[in-house]
């Protein structure tokens, strides 16, 4: 299978949002590398923001753009931090620190082979697994935030796992990669979902599952008309993106403002 390379995006539909918390500036808060363990037996590295506020605080499980790495979350962080969010964030494989314990899946990508990037979301498993038995968090508390490719993984791994408590989709297409995403928004159930995207990829499938979703109360979507950017690349420069993301996890999980 080859790669597609998604036009470039454009996209502004407000949703009104709950706002179940408000977000503000914080320091950057220092995480804790982890080691987390694939079910293809690969070591995933991951980076674990503890918050010492109440226990039972819910997860953010970050999930990067193809190319990039967990930095790419940075603007993300402190506003879900501050808000009472534990973080997980993943340098998914052949990419980041991972790309070192696992260079034969980067040079697999770098021939242009496609299956490592379906076989990621065994990394997102993996976390999914270490917050459970390290950490004690049930998958209810969790919720999964990706962008582009990433973005369909995080639909993906909620429709094959029920208990997870909901995802956010930064411009999810199924012109990555040819991603089967309308037939994972299928069987997404009524969990929480929260699609944000450009309005150039609206037709990339966002729209079906848009359908899909109508009687899904825990479905929202965002899109915006004007923006070259798409998934994790569109924060900084999407106008408040990171506090709409954060007053929807908080409100999908009940926090109240900081």
């Amino acid at each position: 299978m080859r790669a597609v390379t998604p036009r470039p995006m454009v996209g502004f539909v407000s949703v009104a949002l709950g706002l179940g918390c408000v977000a503000s500036v914080a320091a950057q808060p220092e995480p804790t590398k982890v080691l987390l363990r694939s079910a293809d037996d690969l070591q995933i590295v991951a980076f674990w923001y503890r918050n010492p506020g109440p226990k039972g605080a819910p997860v953010a499980v970050l999930l990067h753009d193809p190319g990039q790495t967990h930095h790419a979350w940075r603007t993300l962080v402190a506003p879900l931090y501050r808000s009472g969010f534990q973080i997980l964030s993943l340098d998914l494989r052949g990419h980041g620190e991972t790309k070192e314990l696992t260079p034969e899946i980067y040079e697999r990508m770098r021939q242009h082979e496609t299956q490592p990037y379906y076989d990621m979301v065994r990394d997102i498993e993996a976390a999914v697994q270490w917050l459970g038995t390290e950490q004690k968090i049930p998958a209810t508390r969790i919720a999964l935030v990706g962008g582009g490719f990433s973005a369909n993984l995080a639909i993906e791994a909620v429709a094959q796992n029920r208990k997870l408590g909901g995802a956010v989709a930064l411009s999810p297409a199924k012109s990555y990669f040819q991603f089967p995403l309308v037939d994972w928004g299928r069987k997404y159930g009524n969990k929480p979902l929260y699609i944000v995207v450009p309005k150039q990829l609206l037709g990339e499938g966002s729209s079906e599952i848009a359908q899909i979703m109508a009687h899904n109360p825990g479905f929202e979507m965002k899109v915006y008309p004007r923006t070259d950017t798409a998934g994790v690349q569109m924060l900084g420069v999407t106008p408040d993106l990171e506090n709409l993301i954060t007053r929807w996890l908080c409100k999908v999980f009940g926090l109240k403002a900081s």
